[in-house]
C-alpha cells in the first residue's frame, strides 16, 4: 500500500538540493555493477516462475493440473491401502507386492476353488474361510457349511438344512448383510481354531423381492430373494423376537451374543457355554427411541468378569456416548464411566489387562490423544490398530489436509440415520472433479439424524425419517447459496438390478414428480447393482453427473450476469 500527499508550492520554490556526486571519470566499480545486477535476473527469475506455477493450475486448483475424470480411472489416482496387520507385538511387516512360489496346499487350493459372483445374493461359491490357526478349513456351498482337514482331502457336511433363498446357514441373507451386521460372515471361529459358531435363518415365511434381468436373453430373468418389509410380520415372529447383533469369542469356551429386540430399543448381551449351551445375561441396554453401535464388541478381562462397553451417558448438552466398566463380580452387574463430555468415543481399541491403567479408581481417567501431533499439517483422519500386547499402534493416516475455494456451491449428505458426511476421511469422486476443475464447493451436510454429535441429534429422526433431517438440508442450502442461483438441480440415478433400493421406489418418485409437474433427469443402468461394478458404466455415470451439474452452473452463471446488466 503506498500513501502520498502534494507539497506545496512554497516548499519547491525555495528548498534546494545538493547531492556531491565525486569526480566524473571511467573508474567504476564494474564489480559491484555485476553482483548487483546478478541479484536482480535472479528475483526476476523467482517471479517469473512464481507465476507460471501459479497459473498453471487454472482458476479451479491450488496446485498441480486440475483433476478430470479420466484421473480418476487410473491406478495412481486410486486408494493403495496396504492393510499392514499385528503378527505379534514387535513389528508390523511391510507389505511385500512381489510374487513367490505358493505353498503346495495353497496352489491345489485356488486350482480348485473358484470364486464367481453371480450377483448379490447368489454365488458359484459363496464363501471359504480358513481357520485361523490350522490346516483345517471350511466353505459354505448351496448354503451348507463343509469342512475339510486339508485341501485335498474329502469334505465333511456339518449342515444339511440349507436351501437357497431360504435357509442360510453360517451365510446371511439379505436382512442380516445389509441391516443387521453389515457383514456376509455369519460363523466365527474360536481364537485356537478348534471350535466353530455359526448363525442359521430361516426365511421361509418371509416375502420375497423379484430382481429382474433384462439383458443376455431373449425374454427378461428374474430371481427371487426374501426381503421383509414394515407391516409384514412373518407368522413365526412377533414384537419379542431378537436379532443377533454381535457374536465374539471371549475364551475358548465362552461365547459374548449380543441379542437385539425388533424394535431395537432393548439390547442384552450375554455369555454363553459352549459346553452347556447356557446363554447367561450380563449386561441389558434401553431406549426410548433406538439403540445405536450394537455391532461392537466388548473387551473382557481374561477371567470374563469384567468388560468395557461405549453407552450412552447423560452430559449438560444431551447424550454422548462414553467407555463404560462393567463388573460381573457384583450382580446384575456394577457400571462404571470411565469418559464424560459433550463428545463421543467412536470405537473402543483395546485394554491393557497388565497395566490396568483403565481399572485404577484413584486418578480420574486419563484421556490423551496420541495421533494429534503426529504429522498434524499434512493428515487430518486416522485409523488405529493396537498390537497384540498393547505396547504400540499402528496409525493409517485416511486424509490429508484440503484446499477450498468458495465458488459455486453442491451439497452432499449422508443417506442413513447414523451416518457421517463431514470428516477428514479422504475419497476421491466425481465431486472432486467439480472442486478441481469448475471452481465449486462441496458442501456436506450433517444435520439431525447424523452421529457422533450426541444422541439428541441422533435420535431427533425417530418417527420423523425423511421430515426434520431434509429440513436441515434445506435450512444449511439457504444459508450458502446466494438469491441469484437457480434452484433446479437435481439428478435421479437407478439400478436396476439394486437389491437395496428397488425399481418400485424410483417408479413411485416418477409417477409423483410428474403429477407435480417437475423437470427431472433420469438414468437407468441395466443389471448393475446397488454399486455400480461396470467401468464403462461407472465412467459413463460421473461423466452425465458432472455434465449434468456444468450445464446447470452456467445456466446459474447467465442468470447472475443477467441481473447483473440490468441493475448497471
Amino acid at each position: 500500500c503506498f500513501a502520498s500527499r502534494e507539497p506545496s508550492s512554497t516548499a519547491l520554490s525555495t528548498q534546494h538540493i545538493v547531492l556531491d556526486i565525486g569526480p566524473i571519470g571511467p573508474d567504476r566499480n564494474w564489480k559491484g555493477i555485476g553482483i548487483s545486477l546478478l541479484v536482480i535476473a535472479i528475483i526476476l527469475s523467482f517471479i517469473g516462475l512464481s507465476i507460471v506455477l501459479l497459473s498453471k493450475g487454472g482458476p479451479g486448483n491450488t496446485s498441480g493440473s486440475p483433476l478430470t475424470l479420466d484421473d480418476l480411472f487410473q491406478r495412481n489416482f486410486q486408494i493403495h491401502d496396504p492393510e499392514a496387520k499385528w503378527i505379534s507385538g514387535e513389528f508390523v511387516p511391510e507389505p511385500d507386492l512381489s510374487l513367490h512360489p505358493a505353498a503346495p496346499s495353497t496352489q491345489s487350493h485356488l486350482d480348485v476353488f473358484v470364486f464367481k459372483s453371480i450377483f448379490l445374493l447368489q454365488f458359484a461359491l459363496q464363501r471359504e474361510i480358513r481357520c485361523p490357526l490350522s490346516v483345517p478349513q471350511i466353505y459354505i456351498f448351496e448354503n451348507n457349511i463343509y469342512y475339510q482337514t486339508h485341501t485335498q482331502s474329502s469334505s465333511w457336511r456339518l449342515t444339511s438344512s440349507g436351501q437357497e433363498g431360504v435357509v442360510f446357514n453360517g451365510i446371511a441373507d439379505w436382512l442380516y448383510e445389509e441391516q443387521v451386521l453389515g457383514s456376509q460372515v455369519t460363523h466365527w471361529w474360536a481364537p485356537d481354531g478348534s471350535r466353530l459358531a455359526y448363525l442359521t435363518i430361516n426365511d421361509s415365511l418371509v416375502p420375497s423381492m423379484l430382481l429382474p434381468r433384462f439383458t443376455g436373453a431373449l425374454y427378461p430373468r428374474g430371481t427371487e430373494y426374501p426381503y421383509p418389509k414394515p407391516n409384514m410380520n412373518p407368522k413365526t415372529s412377533d414384537l419379542s423376537d431378537f436379532y443377533i447383533t454381535m457374536v465374539k469369542w471371549v475364551t475358548r469356551q465362552n461365547l459374548s451374543v449380543r441379542w437385539v429386540n425388533r424394535a431395537q430399543n432393548l439390547s442384552i448381551l450375554s455369555l454363553c457355554d459352549v459346553s452347556t449351551g447356557a446363554c447367561v445375561k450380563k449386561h441389558v441396554m434401553t431406549s426410548e427411541a433406538w439403540l445405536d453401535r450394537q455391532n461392537q464388541e466388548p473387551l473382557f478381562s481374561r477371567d470374563c468378569t469384567t468388560f468395557f462397553i461405549s453407552a450412552a451417558l447423560l452430559d449438560g448438552g444431551g447424550a454422548f456416548s462414553h467407555v463404560a466398566m462393567v463388573s460381573l463380580q457384583v450382580s446384575p452387574g456394577d457400571v462404571q464411566q470411565l469418559t464424560s463430555g459433550g463428545w463421543e468415543v467412536s470405537r473402543l481399541l483395546g485394554w491393557d489387562e497388565s497395566s490396568r491403567s483403565v481399572l485404577s479408581a484413584v486418578e480420574p481417567f486419563h484421556r490423551e490423544c496420541l495421533s494429534c501431533s503426529l504429522f498434524q499439517p499434512n493428515c487430518s483422519f486416522y485409523d488405529a490398530v493396537l498390537s497384540p500386547d498393547h505396547r504400540h499402534v499402528l496409525l493409517s493416516c485416511r486424509g490429508r489436509e484440503r484446499f477450498l475455494l468458495s465458488f459455486t456451491t453442491r451439497s452432499s449428505i449422508d443417506s442413513a440415520p447414523g451416518g457421517q458426511a463431514v470428516s477428514g476421511r479422504f475419497s476421491l469422486g466425481w465431486e472432486s472433479v467439480l472442486v478441481s476443475s469448475d471452481r465449486v464447493v462441496v458442501a456436506r451436510l450433517d444435520g439431525r439424524g447424523s452421529s457422533f454429535q450426541g444422541q439428541k441429534i441422533l435420535q431427533a429422526v425417530h418417527q420423523n425419517l425423511g421430515r426434520v433431517d431434509v429440513q436441515d438440508q434445506i435450512t444449511a442450502l439457504n444459508r450458502v447459496i446466494t438469491n441469484e442461483m437457480n434452484e433446479c438441480c437435481g439428478v435421479i440415478l437407478f439400478n436396476d438390478l439394486s437389491a437395496t433400493v428397488h425399481f418400485q421406489h424410483s417408479a413411485e418418485l416418477v409417477q409423483l414428480l410428474s403429477a407435480l409437474n417437475i423437470n427431472y433427469t433420469l438414468q437407468i443402468f441395466p443389471d448393475e447393482g446397488h454399486d455400480i461394478i461396470s467401468i464403462k458404466s461407472q465412467r459413463y455415470m460421473q461423466n452425465s453427473v458432472l455434465s449434468f451439474f456444468r450445464r446447470c452452473f452456467e445456466e446459474e452463471t447467465a442468470v447472475v450476469m443477467e441481473t447483473s446488466k440490468e441493475d448497471d
